[in-house]
């Protein structure tokens, strides 16, 4: 969320079309970035528990979350087709490691061709824990930088996640 503060425009005055910002999360989880972010948005959740899970303990408000259950989000661009602001990307496998399809040229440039003019993709990995986790992130670093150029990765703090940011230009 911090990162997402400080790379897009937050005034609608500050956006040249002074159309509203479109954000799509690509998972859910317990919902906790769309509600922290506090704007209308799309998600794509594969996992329909995963769904029941958030709106019901954890207060997902489905007045500004809008999601699509049950989708794939390799498949976002026929449910969500864009242009969107901003891209957050939060998607683990059952081995709690970024499934390898998210880190493919063809998922990474289908972000960049969905992303509008100075848009922001930001997605979670994770980092430090194992092998496959290293190895996953560097497959993602290298995606992300062949596409839109080059990407920041940004460790948080408390946790072993590494946030990449890139931005569409």
């Amino acid at each position: 969320a911090a990162a997402y503060a400080s790379l897009v425009p937050q005034k609608k005055e500050s956006r040249l079309d002074g159309e509203k910002k479109s954000i799509l999360y690509l998972g859910l989880g317990g919902g906790t970035l769309p509600m922290l972010v506090n704007e209308p948005c799309d998600v794509i959740e594969l996992d329909p528990d995963v769904v029941d899970m958030a709106t019901k303990y954890c207060d997902v408000d489905c007045s500004f979350v809008n999601i699509h259950s049950g989708v794939d989000a390799l498949n976002h661009s026929s449910v969500t087709p864009g242009p969107h602001s901003c891209v957050f990307v939060d998607v683990f496998g059952i081995d709690n490691n970024v499934p390898s399809g998210f880190v493919t040229q063809n998922f990474v440039q289908g972000i960049y061709d969905n992303l509008e003019e100075n848009g922001v993709v930001l997605a979670n990995f994770h980092y430090g824990g194992n092998d496959a986790e290293e190895k996953r992130l560097q497959e993602g670093k290298v995606a992300y930088s062949n596409v839109f150029g080059s990407c920041l990765a940004i460790p948080s703090r408390f946790q072993r996640n590494m946030i990449l940011c890139a931005k569409k230009e």
